[in-house]
């Protein structure tokens, strides 16, 4: 029998290799973790309107789908530029729409706090 993969897939190599960047890039961050923490906690209190572990999860539960899509656009060999991040932003926070319960206004600041990592993600993706 002949063994046909010739080694890993790239999309998991490709997701590891952004995991461990945005790793890295939380690690040499210009803040503590604790800093970071704090951060995250006011931005999730600023959407929900209160903070709690299933919203901390569902929030990173975004932003994980949102690294999935780029991680796929950038498989297919698209270029990933400020423009279709937006883009990609929008139509990820609107596929959570009817599983999150918040206010538009809420998701206006969800879609606004992604749209801020624009740096960060492109760092990653480079």
């Amino acid at each position: 029998m002949s063994n046909d993969n010739k080694g890993a897939n790239p999309f998991v190599v490709g997701f590891f290799g952004l995991l461990a960047g945005l790793a890295g890039g939380v690690l040499l961050a210009p803040m503590s973790g604790k800093e970071t923490r704090e951060e995250m906690v006011h931005k999730i209190r600023d959407i929900f309107g209160i903070y709690s572990t299933e919203y901390k999860e569902k929030f990173e539960k975004i932003r994980g789908i949102l690294q999935q899509r780029l991680l796929a656009l950038k498989k297919t060999g698209a270029t990933i530029d400020s423009e279709k991040y937006m883009l990609v932003v929008d139509e990820v926070v609107t596929d959570f729409k009817s599983d999150v319960n918040t206010t538009k206004e809420g998701f206006e600041k969800l879609s606004k706090y992604l749209k801020k990592d624009w740096d960060k993600v492109k760092k990653a993706l480079a």
